[in-house]
């Protein structure tokens, strides 16, 4: 039963790490309406509970009461950073005009508030019984896959929408260097050479990005 609890506990505990980079990709995704501000608040709906019952348990999550005190200190420091960084998904959700700050601020804070859930994840795993160590592989592995996905959406919002980009860590939009560098050969190939019966590209000898 104490084995069962335990991989319980770290697999919820272990999504929250995802959950927390999925409401930073949902976030930038509302704003460029590819995602319902519904799915955002869900995200934090189910975020707020599984920390709520990580720390004073819940029944129907099948989650104890924590009565580590090393674990729960390390939950009250994911709960404080949670307090910031909640709000500013409800701006984006709610609709607020101030949606600049709010994505700037998530995509600043997400990944301290996923750093401190790791710590957390890794007290519970230090403390299970016969748990395999591939739960918390596997949870990992869902939150670099949502991570991946809230990073190349901010870099599609860093090159492409010039009012989104300004609430990125960039200020701006912004030219990816070895996009650029990749454009290179169908660029030279469209320039007239009249006389040029053959080339040869050998390289660049002052790239810089």
């Amino acid at each position: 039963e104490r084995s069962k609890d335990d991989a319980t506990v770290i697999n919820i505990a272990g999504r929250q790490r995802m959950l927390s980079q999925k409401m930073a990709k949902e976030a930038q995704a509302v704003l460029r309406g590819h995602a319902s501000e519904d799915v955002l608040r869900q995200t934090v709906a189910t975020f707020d509970r599984s920390l709520r019952g990580l720390m004073l348990g819940d029944a129907e999550l099948g989650l104890p009461p924590q009565n580590s005190a090393a674990v729960l200190s390390k939950l009250n420091e994911v709960k404080s950073e949670w307090e910031r960084f909640r709000p500013h998904t409800e701006e984006i959700y709610n609709g607020a005009s101030r949606y600049r700050h709010a994505l700037t601020a998530l995509l600043t804070q997400n990944t301290v508030l996923l750093s401190k859930m790791d710590a957390a994840v890794k007290l519970y795993e230090a403390g299970a019984r016969a748990t395999p160590a591939q739960l918390n592989l596997a949870g990992r592995q869902r939150m670099l896959s949502q991570k991946m996905a809230k990073e190349l959406l901010s870099l599609a919002i860093g090159s492409g929408d010039v009012e989104a980009a300004k609430a990125t860590p960039f200020g701006q939009t912004i030219a990816h260097g070895f996009l650029t560098l990749s454009m290179m050969p169908h660029l030279m190939s469209a320039l007239d050479k009249p006389k040029v019966k053959m080339s040869v590209n050998y390289g660049f000898n002052k790239v810089r990005f």
